[in-house]
């Protein structure tokens, strides 16, 4: 399961595959 989270430099989260 992919539970992680990432921010990128826009503020945008979405998960990390």
């Amino acid at each position: 399961i992919l539970s992680s989270w990432y921010y990128n430099e826009y503020g945008y989260r979405h998960p990390v595959v």
